[in-house]
């Protein structure tokens, strides 16, 4: 194998794989080996722990074999023996000219164990040691972002996109840097706009949604001209079969329809991605998870559904099992999309806080976006613990990230505000107040900012 798997194999790292697997006999006897043991994790199922067992093997026999050490490491970070990676990649990365491959996994590494200055710190060195290195760049960006630290996120962002001027990601995520530091509408449209432009038909491309007519439409509040373009843009799915694009269109559908007060129709989006797309990612990248049952989650934390039915849902992909459950963080996030993100009530709540031990630890930050954050803090706060949910909610509050879902970021500042007068920080919660009514002015627009502008007018009187 010349060509490097990532950490979780693409569509296109198989057909590579099959193409290679298929001429083997031409081979040297360790390339084979190598191609065999690599095998179980590009089939489907993935089978990442016997190929994990395989390469430990081959490992045994040459431990000095730089591509086998690096492949047995991915696959003990797949199936989360992470301890074990890491003990493997840091005697490499002690080196001063350590593969960038060694030092990227071994930042995914410190990540996944919360480890964040760590993960840091190797992955600037791995900027240093290999400038231009795309996937070292937007991971330290994106810790950036989620930290809340946008400045610092911008100025890697750029350095990127002077070295990599057609890496879309790095556009997507300036985006969010410079929305994130007040920067003007046409700024931020630029950026989105590039990145979509460089995107267009890739696989998750979102090429009509991920232009700035539609994010900045919902940015901004304007959920009348966005329900036209999602509406359009779904028109013009009919005949793909992009599972990217077709989750992110009922995504956008669900959620625009929430902010309109329009439940029924939200809840038809709902269910007419579920009927016609069961299993999507599935099929394709089992390590992924279900989308369906995570839209049907937000759909009851949006009240769409009743818990009744939620939990009938829920336990049903629980019996089912997937193949994510049992690598790295999979029960973590479980815990997340299963109980803790449709959770808006107190009932909800604890049941969510009773069954985490099972799936303990919280998922770590640095894997958790702002909305699972939120989540997390909402679960603590239903639960009668202010406090404890106060943390989760200032981080998600500050990440760089509102682009990604303007929806989910909004949604979440109003009940940040509502936990801040919960706990009597009413000056606190007038600012937050403020940043929603200053994103969705359109209040008639917005069920979210009409709580929003209500709650004001309540303990805010010179708002």
């Amino acid at each position: 194998m010349t060509r490097t798997v990532g950490l979780w194999p693409t569509d296109g790292d198989r057909e590579h794989f099959a193409k290679a697997y298929q001429g083997r006999s031409e081979l040297s006897p360790s390339a084979r080996s190598y191609l065999e043991a690599l095998a179980p994790a590009m089939t489907f199922p993935p089978n990442f722990r016997l190929s994990g067992e395989r390469f430990a093997a081959l490992q045994k026999n040459d431990p000095i074999n730089l591509e086998v050490v690096i492949a047995l490491a991915q696959n003990w970070i797949r199936v989360d023996r992470v301890a074990d990676a890491l003990t493997l990649l840091e005697p490499l990365a002690q080196t001063s000219d350590a593969p960038g491959v060694v030092l990227q996994l071994l930042a995914v590494a410190y990540a996944l164990i919360d480890n964040v200055d760590a993960s840091r710190h190797t992955l600037r060195r791995c900027l240093v040691n290999f400038v231009g290195s795309s996937n070292c760049a937007t991971f330290l960006a994106r810790i950036e972002l989620m930290e809340g630290q946008c400045a610092a996120a911008e100025q890697i962002l750029r350095q990127e996109i002077e070295t990599n001027p057609n890496d879309a990601e790095a556009y997507f995520q300036l985006a969010n840097a410079r929305e994130s530091q007040g920067a003007s509408i046409q700024e931020i449209a630029s950026a989105l706009n590039k990145g979509a432009e460089l995107r267009d038909g890739a696989p998750g491309g979102q090429s009509a949604l991920s232009a700035a007519d539609f994010t900045l439409a919902v940015h901004e509040g304007r959920f009348n001209d966005a329900l036209a373009l999602s509406d359009k843009h779904e028109s013009r799915l009919q005949s793909s079969n992009d599972a990217w694009e077709h989750y992110y269109a009922a995504l956008h559908s669900t959620y625009v329809r929430v902010e309109l007060g329009m439940p029924a129709e939200a809840r038809e989006a709902v269910d007419r991605f579920v009927a016609n797309r069961t299993e999507f990612f599935v099929n394709h990248h089992s390590y992924v998870g279900d989308n369906s049952t995570v839209l049907n989650g937000l759909a009851a934390q949006w009240q769409l559904i009743s818990w009744t039915e939620w939990a009938a849902i829920r336990d049903t992909r629980l019996r089912r099992h997937i193949s994510r459950d049992d690598l790295v963080h999979g029960r973590q996030r479980a815990w997340l999309e299963l109980y803790a993100v449709p959770a808006t009530t107190s009932v909800a709540a604890k049941e969510a806080l009773a069954v985490l031990p099972e799936y303990a630890p919280i998922l770590s930050r640095t894997q958790r976006w702002a909305n699972e954050d939120a989540a997390v803090g909402r679960v603590y706060w239903l639960t009668g613990s202010p406090t404890m949910a106060l943390p989760y909610f200032e981080r998600a509050s500050a990440a760089c990230t509102r682009l990604d879902n303007p929806v989910q970021h909004t949604q979440m500042l109003t009940q940040y505000g509502a936990l801040l007068e919960d706990i009597g920080q009413k000056e606190r919660a007038c600012e937050v107040y403020r940043r929603v009514l200053h994103y969705w002015p359109r209040v008639a627009e917005s069920t979210t900012a009409t709580r929003a502008a209500s709650r004001a007018a309540a303990v805010c009187p010179r708002l």
